[in-house]
């Protein structure tokens, strides 16, 4: 029953996403509480203002043309190159700023939106309060939270951050004789979103802050000390997220600190570097260059008597006892076999699949737990080309599993032994899939599911060469859409770094001149493709929706080709239209309806022919693929399983222009067309569910065009195995990775966001599959018929009676 399927789809990606809820919040300083060390100082605290500047970037911060006047107070004070908090989100590293702790989750993203969510009680804030001084914020909401620890909270919108305004506010704040004054400014980081790292808006929007920054310096009295921090910064594209290079870059300048010192610190380093110069307790968590190298020695010796505090940092603590993370494994494999001998309990042979289940899970579990040495010998080939051998261990495990499994009950129903080339071909594409480790480097570059791919169009379109010979006007259109598949997969293999690597992880982007320069020449071959192989082959029966799809085909490219955007009620009104189509008239017309989709991926992606692209181009080497399959000279059951397979891979490489497999990927900036930048962290919910969609539609239009094959039980067995398979085996890796490494590190992110990616993944493919109350179309049966995947071809009407 199909019920059945979508209930262990969820049942997986549950599982997946409990993975997640176990490890993610492992921080990388441990959980465990560390005793407060006194910071007694001889005379009475200075006091500090301490300006903070949202989305201050290390590159943008240390340009002396851009921010001559940071650049001036660098030389006159300390200033340091900083590590933003793992998920670089304001919250979130205002939060370990303060605190000295990361305690992100991948789950908590919401929380960026939400500037009334609470802060934690132990803060250095409130350890200010609690000996007695004053605190005063101007500026925007991001110390809202802490509000409880305040004396006083000056607002100011962000369009009315300007010198004139900040001074003003900063004049009123000495009023209240505050030990600690804070000045936040955030309109820089509404202005990256809205327009980019490379806009004029951007530049002004900086040039401001600096202004603005120095011109607080040049009021400040000589004794008062200033510091200038940012939360994180944004890398070439404008991104901020897990994964990303996006340094940021700190400031502390007075009588406290030594001229011209440059170093690095974690953002959690400024809890204890602003403790020691406030005089609060202090946990000692510091990671950061020796204290006698960044303040005077004479501020050191009036203000402390010489004696520097010990803030080394402690051992790394592991959260829960130390069987805890073994149990967790133990647990998540256990829910996964259990899972695979639930689905297979009703089929013969399930002891099989359970034995398989196990060592998938085996060689993940493995994998996890010696992830470093497998990396550095197999995955991360560096300069090392010799290491492109690795490739052949998938390819050795496939052909020894398609060895075992040739004739199985649970593969064939015992008719006959399987052929070997479809049967190894597609082993070694699963086995790739399943066991591909989810890093940024050559494997996690998703190239080794590529070669596999290709490898497996060539394999079975070589096994069925023979029987096309037999019928020489047969072959040239399959062959030549699986030539179309092989180019758009080999498309996918040039990468590019995006930026330097962060904390061992790096960022890739597709690098095919296809994808560049004549962009706009895939985008037409791709609607062609599309157009002839999936939309054309109705027109006798559906005229008019064929009509209707060529003709928003049309209105697709002319938008891409001109760079040019609809006005926004246009798109609006297209999604109305799409959503109400969807629900009451997809049997009807479901070709204008997908071209409709394609048009609404213009505004989704900015028309942005570089990210639009590749995804039209994946999406016709789909077409292209179940095109070809249908006219193979095979049986109906080998053509459910291919096309099942072509629905996962594609599903999967889906994530490579979309979000790049990488939760760096997400950006949310053509939103500020229905929500006014200003307005953002209010509007969150509206901004999130417009990103669902944009994520989600590339994928629901691969399961739509394998739609009517998908109405096939096996088929759709298929896909939902696929991704649920990939999950489960996921999670067994980070279970496994977690319970001998640190989660605190950008790798384990990674790790973590590609889980969550398949998760979704799986969870678009189930919302979009077919029910089966209608059959599929009939399909003309050719003169060669096959037994499933046998290699003897058999003729004439005995054949129909040999078949499944």
């Amino acid at each position: 029953m199909r019920w059945r399927l979508v209930v262990f789809g969820l049942i997986a990606g549950l599982l997946g996403v409990l993975t997640v809820a176990l490890t993610a919040g492992v921080a990388d300083d441990g959980s465990a509480s560390v005793q407060s060390i006194a910071i007694e100082q001889r005379e009475s605290p200075p006091r500090v203002v301490l300006v903070f500047v949202d989305s201050l970037a290390e590159a943008t911060a240390t340009d002396a043309t851009r921010m001559p006047a940071l650049s001036r107070l660098a030389r006159e004070g300390a200033s340091f190159t900083v590590e933003p908090c793992r998920d670089q989100l304001t919250y979130l590293c205002i939060r370990a700023a303060l605190t000295g702790r990361d305690d992100s989750s991948l789950l908590g993203l919401a929380d960026n939106f939400r500037p009334s969510h609470e802060g934690p009680p132990d803060t250095l804030l409130s350890a200010i309060t609690q000996k007695k001084g004053r605190i005063s914020v101007i500026g925007s909401s991001d110390f809202h939270p802490y509000r409880a620890a305040l004396f006083s909270e000056r607002a100011l919108a962000k369009d009315d951050e300007t010198p004139e305004n900040v001074l003003a506010l900063l004049r009123a704040a000495n009023g209240d004789a505050a030990q600690l004054v804070v000045v936040s400014l955030s309109r820089a980081d509404m202005v990256a979103h809205a327009h980019g790292v490379a806009s004029a808006e951007y530049i002004e929007a900086f040039a401001r802050v600096d202004r603005i920054v120095g011109q607080i310096a040049d009021s400040l009295e000589p004794q008062t000390q200033l510091v200038v921090f940012g939360d994180h910064g944004h890398d070439q594209l404008g991104r901020h997220l897990p994964g990303t290079d996006a340094k940021t870059w700190a400031l502390y300048h007075g009588p406290a600190f030594r001229a011209g010192a440059r170093a690095s610190l974690r953002i959690t380093d400024h809890r204890a570097l602003l403790g020691v110069l406030l005089g609060v307790p202090t946990e000692a968590r510091y990671r950061g260059p020796p204290l006698s190298a960044i303040f005077r020695d004479d501020w050191l010796e009036t203000r402390l008597g010489g004696r520097i505090p010990a803030l080394a940092a402690p051992k790394a603590a592991s959260s829960g006892s130390a069987t805890t993370p073994w149990v967790r494994l133990a647990v998540i494999c256990a829910s996964s076999l259990l899972g695979a001998w639930l689905w297979s309990a009703r089929h013969a042979g399930s002891g099989a699949v359970v034995v398989l289940a196990a060592s998938v899970l085996l060689c993940a579990a493995a994998t996890g737990i010696f992830y470093d040495s497998i990396r550095s010998l197999l995955h991360d080939h560096g300069d090392s080309p010799e290491r492109g051998l690795s490739l052949l261990l998938p390819l050795g495990l496939g052909c020894a599993l398609a060895g075992v499994i040739r004739g199985a009950p649970w593969f064939g129903r015992g008719v006959v032994r399987a052929a070997w080339l479809p049967t190894a071909a597609g082993s070694v594409l699963g086995v790739t899939f399943l066991l591909m480790l989810p890093t940024s480097y050559y494997y996690g570059a998703r190239r080794a599911l590529v070669l596999a791919a290709i490898l497996a169009v060539a394999a079975l379109l070589f096994h069925y060469v023979r029987p096309w010979r037999a019928r020489p006007t047969g072959w040239l259109a399959p062959s030549l859409a699986l030539a179309f598949v092989a180019l758009v997969l080999g498309s996918f293999y040039p990468v590019r770094q995006l930026g330097p690597e962060t904390a061992g992880d790096a960022l890739f982007a597709l690098d095919a001149s296809i994808y560049r320069d004549p962009a706009w020449l895939a985008l037409i071959v791709a609607k062609l493709v599309l157009f002839f192989t999936f939309i054309a082959p109705h027109a006798a029966r559906r005229p008019l929706d064929v009509a209707g799809a060529a003709s928003l085909l049309s209105a697709s490219v002319l938008v891409e080709l001109a760079g040019a955007q609809l006005p926004p009620v246009a798109y609006a009104a297209l999604f109305a239209a799409l959503v109400l189509g969807s629900l009451g008239a997809r049997r009807r017309m479901p070709s204008s309806l997908f071209a409709g989709a394609l048009l609404q991926l213009d505004h989704l992606y900015a028309g942005d022919a570089t990210h639009l692209a590749p995804i039209e181009m994946l999406l016709a080497a789909t077409a292209a693929a179940l095109f070809a399959w249908s006219r193979m000279p095979t049986t109906a059951r080998a053509r459910a399983m291919l096309a099942g397979l072509t629905s996962v891979v594609a599903g999967y490489l889906m994530l490579w222009p979309t979000v790049g497999f990488h939760l760096a990927g997400l950006d949310f900036s053509f939103m500020f067309q229905w929500v006014r930048a200003a307005q953002y962290e209010r509007w969150w919910w509206i901004i999130a569910l417009g990103m669902l969609v944009k994520l989600a539609l590339p994928l629901v239009l691969v399961t739509i065009i394998a739609r009517e094959r998908l109405r096939a039980l096996l088929s759709a067995n298929i896909v939902c195995l696929g991704f649920a398979a990939k999950a489960a085996s996921l999670s067994v890796l980070i279970a496994a990775y977690a319970a001998t490494h640190l989660m605190g590190s950008q790798q384990a992110t990674a790790m973590l966001a590609e889980l969550l990616l398949v998760v979704f993944v799986l969870f678009c493919s189930l919302a979009a599959l077919p029910s089966r109350r209608r059959a599929p179309e009939p399909e003309p049966e050719p003169d060669y018929v096959e037994v499933p995947w046998q290699a003897t071809s058999v003729k004439g009407p005995a054949a129909a009676a040999s078949g499944p």
